[in-house]
């Protein structure tokens, strides 16, 4: 297991998380968004990252991370290319996966699910903060910061979503 802090442009805090993958565009991390909580997996443009450092094995967050950690959830996504924008952002095309995207401000992130995939850009249908879609916009692929996947977040608004198809 390997325990990562991450300093990207233009964001005041560092992202840490055990590495699970890393291609020539991305690294995935295991979230560690506080304490020692690991909330969901976060997609990580290199091209923003100016500083990456192991944490080290004597760290008490490396111990208690290393107990909780599953090493067979990096097994799943063995099969996940992250050399480009186009094959990352494809294997989550034409999914009802809910998918946070965080662009230049760490501020606020979009949510949505992606419906296109162009040669410098995707659509997604964005969703609001109270779980309605407002219809597609479109996004360049380079101002792509962090893309997040099933965080207790995305999959309570996915579960949300779920119920009101169900009510119908």
């Amino acid at each position: 297991m390997e325990l990562i802090d991450i300093k990207i442009s233009r964001r005041p805090k560092l992202i840490t998380g055990v590495k699970i993958k890393e291609g020539n565009q991305w690294v995935l991390v295991n979230h560690n968004l506080v304490d020692y909580v690991l909330d969901g997996y976060s997609f990580i443009n290199k091209k923003y990252i100016k500083k990456v450092v192991e944490v080290s094995k004597e760290v008490i967050d490396y111990k208690i991370i290393k107990m909780r950690y599953h090493e067979k959830i990096s097994d799943s996504f063995s099969d996940l290319l992250l050399e480009s924008y186009q094959s990352l952002l494809s294997s989550f095309l034409n999914t009802s996966k809910l998918v946070a995207f965080e662009f230049e401000s760490s501020e606020y992130c979009i949510i949505g699910v992606i419906t296109k995939i162009n040669e410098k850009s995707f659509r997604i249908n964005k969703l609001s903060t109270k779980g309605i879609f407002l219809g597609e916009e479109n996004f360049e692929f380079n101002s792509i910061r962090i893309i997040d996947i099933e965080t207790d977040y995305l999959n309570a608004l996915e579960g949300f979503l779920n119920e009101s198809k169900n009510e119908k």
